[in-house]
């Protein structure tokens, strides 16, 4: 009986992760810098380089401290030149949860030296999202100090979609054809859709797709943005119906 109700958590809890999550190593440091590496940032300071060993194409660094020198592929991954007293990036990729990498290092700070880690994923691949299977939520908010809309929406109503989805996931799911025009790119999010000023958000939306408390009826104004955020994970129905088929294989 132990053993079933074993295999019965372990079912439920597989694949539970939203999206692709980053899985970072230790950050260490391997050498001094050699004279081919060397980058000064904006303060004529010297760089340090953190070389990152990852497959994850379009992989982005944000810094967190200002100066740095760049960013370059490598055949291994990336070379990331670093300001002096960097203590963490934020990592990003298309289908990827935004992560915060600290460097937890005993030095506390990326200095003027060579460094290694590397950057791998782990967790559900959105790409293969089925609506028959998982469930969207979301919640949608009015931006106070929205700009968008004001100065690049023509007149209409702009609705910025953040999410780990795929912009393709969202067409073939969730938004309804021809409500809608993208005027940014669409390869990571957060997604810019521009809209008819005064079209309610359930001409936008499949209502029937996606869960969460919201106003359906609200018209979105014109030149004003909204802020729609969007999680995905299994759908609990449908995964208790696979894991309840997967039990009787196992019961005697």
């Amino acid at each position: 009986m132990k053993k079933i109700l074993y295999v019965f958590a372990l079912l439920l809890t597989a694949g539970g992760v939203h999206g692709y999550e980053f899985q970072v190593s230790p950050v260490q440091e391997i050498a001094a810098l050699e004279e081919s590496q060397s980058r000064l940032d904006m303060n004529g300071l010297e760089c340090g380089l953190l070389l990152v060993e990852s497959q994850i194409p379009s992989l982005d660094f944000q810094m967190s401290a200002i100066g740095g020198c760049g960013v370059e592929k490598t055949t291994q991954g990336y070379a990331v030149y670093l300001g002096q007293g960097t203590r963490y990036v934020t990592l990003a990729a298309p289908g990827f949860k935004p992560f915060r990498w600290e460097f937890d290092m005993p030095s506390g700070a990326i200095k003027e030296k060579q460094y290694a880690a590397q950057v791998g994923a782990a967790g559900v691949n959105p790409d293969t999202f089925s609506a028959s299977d998982m469930e969207i939520r979301g919640s949608l908010r009015r931006e106070t100090f929205g700009l968008v809309a004001r100065f690049m929406g023509g007149g209409q109503s702009v609705l910025k979609i953040h999410t780990d989805l795929p912009f393709s996931a969202l067409e073939d799911t969730l938004l309804i054809p021809g409500s809608y025009t993208v005027k940014e790119e669409t390869e990571s999010a957060p997604y810019y859709l521009y809209l008819k000023a005064g079209t309610p958000f359930q001409n936008i939306v499949r209502k029937d797709v996606l869960k969460g408390d919201i106003a359906w009826e609200t018209p979105l104004e014109g030149k004003t943005d909204y802020q729609l955020d969007l999680t995905w994970g299994f759908n609990p129905q449908q995964k208790t119906r696979e894991v309840k088929a997967q039990l009787k294989n196992i019961l005697p």
